[in-house]
């Protein structure tokens, strides 16, 4: 019986780093490092790949290569990011990978990726979910990527329903069944960002029910610039929790939140966003 659950969360950049001229597969190798140094039962993946015929640049299925070589028994990915190219897709996507395997849940498999739906069409973003049962009791778990406000005005008007679709999924789980749900939801906490997607995620902080990694008080986390969340619910406590980042360069870890400054020709790092890594405690 586990009395513990270590869950990491990672917006790998495809991969990429931070250096535009870095090389996908030696960057992948140092993105399974600094997951074997972590040994989670749980990885949440988003901006993953697999091989794209479109692309000379991803050639691999980079979920199946992270569970392999980081000895993760069990894996899903499910595309998103459409490419706009009927039939053939995007290669993007998210990813959940597990030390446990995954129920079969009636209507929806082992995996399922639910996309967001704005203005009544489903959106290029979504949340990928599966279940697993962790000492007798039913796991949700979700991994998200949701619309970057960064983009055009498209992507700005789906983040708020991006983010309402991720409420409402928490919403649909048993009040009384554990849920872990992190990834990238787009949704900056910069105080001088006032939008509407800073808007939708004061709401699902408030309304979700789910407790942050971060900040176990479950308040919205004003002052921090950050995008990338890891939240979870059930009979846990947070003993350990981390932001961080592997440098290329120096073969470390370095315990910071990606930041400008750390573009080329700074410290390479492994992604352009920091993991979030953190051990879970039975209560």
């Amino acid at each position: 019986m586990e009395s513990e659950l270590k869950i990491m969360c990672w917006n790998i950049n495809e991969g990429r780093g931070t250096d535009p001229k870095g090389k996908v597969d030696a960057t992948l190798k140092e993105i399974v490092e600094a997951i074997k140094l972590k040994s989670p039962h749980i990885v949440l993946l988003n901006e993953v790949r697999k091989p794209y015929i479109l692309s000379r640049i991803f050639r691999d299925d980079q979920a199946a290569v992270i569970a392999e070589k980081a000895k993760i028994s069990h894996k899903g990915f499910g595309e998103v990011n459409s490419a706009g190219l009927p039939f053939i897709g995007s290669g993007k996507g998210m990813a959940i990978l597990s030390q446990w395997p995954p129920l079969k849940i009636p209507e929806r498999g082992e995996y399922e990726v639910i996309k967001v739906v704005h203005k009544g069409t489903k959106a290029k973003f979504g949340t990928m979910v599966a279940t697993f049962n962790v000492n007798g009791k039913n796991h949700h778990v979700l991994s998200t990527r949701l619309a970057p406000h960064n983009d055009d005005g498209t992507n700005r008007a789906e983040n708020p329903s991006g983010i309402q679709h991720a409420l409402d999924l928490v919403k649909s789980f048993p009040p009384d069944e554990p849920i872990i749900f992190g990834g990238d939801f787009n949704a900056s906490t910069d105080p001088g960002a006032k939008n509407e997607y800073e808007k939708a995620m004061k709401e699902f902080f408030a309304k979700s029910g789910l407790k942050e990694v971060l900040n176990t008080k479950g308040m919205y986390p004003v002052g921090e610039d950050r995008v990338d969340y890891l939240f979870y619910r059930g009979a846990y406590e947070v003993v350990h929790a981390e932001v961080a980042n592997y440098d290329l360069v120096n073969e470390q870890v370095v315990n910071k939140q990606v930041g400008k400054d750390d573009r080329p020709p700074k410290p390479r790092l492994a992604s352009d966003h920091s993991w979030i890594y953190a051990e879970l405690k039975k209560v």
